[in-house]
């Protein structure tokens, strides 16, 4: 499998025998059975989510545990492919970089699915980090499904116990531990108070990663068990009953 040159920045964190961009383009036209490889689409917004770790974290996150789940389980060549994560998702309020309104990321996403699918592959699974983007992800996957005739998977890390939202997530202290690890380097800020010291939470990270990884690669194993739609993804029209001619019977009294 090729991969990425050591002397080039890498595009993100990445398990390099299933990474997209590290294909020749000629290797796709010979792709052997391209409607039963899936396709997973990382994606990432920006936010510190009171971490104390910059405003990268769900990417960091994202990544990692997906790489990692791949290393546990590498699948079967020209099983599965990742693509560059997308950045650019929707989000509340303009304290988020790059944020987009629900209508542009869904047409966003629209996009860069519809253009796996022009390469001949059909199973896409989108793989979420952000809080904002969980139902929103879920009706695009339908409207894929239906707009497309692609069949639609989706993960998301809250999940996987790992949700960036301290209301409704009581493992958020867990996230910050892992960030540690992954990062190397103490939280900052507000957020450091009560916060594991380096060593420590460099330590509980391997667990906690491991954990997260170990759930993803089963689940992930699912869904590549599951069988392909029938009839390329085409959803059957209904066919109205045909009106009755008979003469409705008039009971006796």
């Amino acid at each position: 499998m090729p991969v990425a040159p050591v002397s080039h920045t890498p595009l993100c964190v990445a398990h390099d025998a299933t990474f997209w961009p590290w294909h020749r383009w000629p290797e796709f036209a010979h792709w052997p059975d391209p409607a039963s490889t899936l396709v997973v689409v990382p994606i990432a917004g920006f936010g510190e989510w009171g971490l104390g770790h910059g405003q990268d974290v769900e990417e960091t996150v994202l990544n990692h545990v997906l790489r990692r789940a791949l290393e546990l389980d590498t699948p079967a060549p020209h099983s599965l492919l990742v693509i560059p994560p997308l950045r650019f998702v929707f989000a509340p309020n303009d304290d988020s970089p790059f944020a987009l309104d629900p209508p542009t990321f869904h047409t966003l996403l629209e996009e860069v699915v519809t253009s796996i699918k022009a390469s001949g592959f059909r199973r896409i699974l989108l793989y979420n980090a952000s809080p904002w983007n969980d139902p929103l992800t879920a009706a695009a996957a339908r409207d894929l499904r239906i707009d497309h005739e692609l069949q639609m998977f989706r993960i998301c890390l809250s999940g996987l116990d790992l949700g960036f939202d301290a209301a409704t997530n009581p493992h958020h202290r867990d996230l910050q531990t892992l960030l540690t690890g992954l990062t190397g380097a103490a939280p900052r800020g507000p957020a450091a108070e009560g916060a594991l010291p380096l060593a420590a939470a460099t330590d509980a990270a391997t667990a906690l990663l491991d954990r997260a990884a170990t759930r993803l690669a089963g689940l992930l194993g699912e869904i590549q068990a599951w069988p392909a739609l029938p009839d390329e993804g085409r959803i059957p029209r209904a066919v109205p009953p045909a009106a009755s001619t008979s003469t409705p019977t008039t009971p006796s009294a």
